[in-house]
């Protein structure tokens, strides 16, 4: 086996059609994909345990399963060590949590997702709009994430990879747009506060558009060194909404623009009309799980 599970946060099945490379490498995908949540809390503990669990952390996964070696990167918070993320791998880097970030970690592992949980996620947004902060990547770049891991695996051996990317989640601050970082951060985190229109929506809605190409570029870089044998998944966990109905990020709405994502994959045997982020284990071991 040489398998690796990409994942990416926050990407729009409609954004789907800017990634050229990977369209190129993995074609255009499943046109029935269905996340089983509208945010990360929700759908990862399916994704890794196969089942429709509630709970925000999980004690068990598929990848235990698997026994070759194995490595997981995840550059959100929410699914780390902290919640259970590294059950079954041999090698696994998390971010580190900051006190700040450590709080709404606190919080959001504890609340539901429903109407408290998106009151608190919008506070928390107000919060980031008047907070000094240094202006850097809002998150590990997908860049350091696949250096990473091609420096981590034998590209002759056996071996099953996870990345988690986080590179289109708000806020979106490409490397190229119209706005320095500080800039585009601060627009950013304005829609998903209290919502923007006008120019701030178009400007909103390109960075976030050009988060999902730069990703792209990075992408056709793991795609070209992975071997000839290798098979690759690559879902989202959820969609984004830009602006739909005055709706700006990934709040608790059952809405098309954040269940319905992209979920590609080399391996063959995906072809009824609908697939979902819950198949993914039976996909990765080549049997029901």
């Amino acid at each position: 086996m040489k398998t690796i599970l990409v994942t990416v946060d926050s990407l729009r099945y409609d954004h789907y059609e800017y990634m050229e490379h990977t369209r190129s490498f993995l074609g255009d995908g499943h046109p029935g994909a269905y996340a089983t949540a509208t945010a990360t809390l929700g759908t990862f503990p399916n994704v890794f345990t196969g089942t429709y669990t509630k709970s925000n952390e999980i004690d068990t996964s598929f990848v235990e399963e698997i026994d070759i070696p194995t490595v997981g990167i995840t550059t959100n918070r929410l699914v780390s060590d902290r919640y259970g993320y590294d059950v079954g791998f041999d090698t696994f880097t998390a971010p580190s949590v900051s006190t700040e970030a450590g709080i709404k970690e606190r919080v959001a592992g504890r609340l539901p997702e429903g109407p408290i949980y998106d009151a608190v996620a919008r506070l928390y947004s107000l919060y980031q709009r008047v907070a000094p902060t240094t202006v850097g990547r809002s998150f590990r770049p997908a860049a350091d994430v696949i250096d990473e891991f091609r420096s981590a695996v034998d590209p002759d051996g056996e071996w099953f990879g996870w990345l988690h990317l986080m590179d289109p989640h708000h806020p979106y601050d490409p490397e190229e747009g119209p706005l320095d970082r500080g800039a585009a951060q601060a627009v950013s985190r304005r829609a998903i506060a209290s919502g923007v229109s006008g120019d701030d929506a178009d400007t909103v809605r390109d960075l976030y558009r050009r988060e999902v190409v730069e990703l792209d570029e990075q992408l056709a870089r793991l795609w070209s060194w992975l071997p000839d044998d290798a098979e690759v998944i690559f879902p989202a966990d959820h969609g984004e909404l830009l602006g739909e109905d005055g709706h700006w990020g990934h709040p608790g709405l059952l809405r098309e623009e954040l269940l319905h994502v992209p979920f590609a994959t080399t391996l063959d045997g995906v072809t009824g009309p609908l697939v979902s982020s819950i198949d993914v284990p039976t996909l990765v071991l080549g049997r029901e799980y």
